[in-house]
């Protein structure tokens, strides 16, 4: 049964986001483009990103992570993402448009 509430508000810093470390940015190339097309083949609402790319600098060398906004939870867990906090919005890419 449905409620009143509107399932499609804007993620706020209190819901769940989820975070999938692809390692090495010189080798996640390939990774992240068939994420992207996941992405784009389910992620109905065009409005506001799902995914977004961080680079963390490593001792070594830089690492590609990737953080989904709670609305594409279930790409998020199929992908075996991990959740977490909300991350800053600062030094985030989004994976499409934006």
């Amino acid at each position: 049964m449905m409620t009143g509430r509107n399932h499609r508000r804007s993620p706020s810093a209190g819901e769940r986001w989820y975070r999938l470390d692809l390692g090495d940015a010189m080798l996640a190339d390939t990774t992240l483009a068939q994420i992207r097309r996941r992405v784009l083949s389910e992620h109905l609402d065009a409005s506001r990103p799902a995914a977004y790319i961080r680079h963390v600098s490593g001792a070594l060398h830089c690492r590609v992570e990737l953080l989904f906004a709670p609305h594409a939870r279930d790409v998020a867990k199929a992908l075996g993402a991990h959740p977490c906090a909300a991350p800053p919005q600062t030094g985030l890419e989004p994976l499409v448009g934006g």
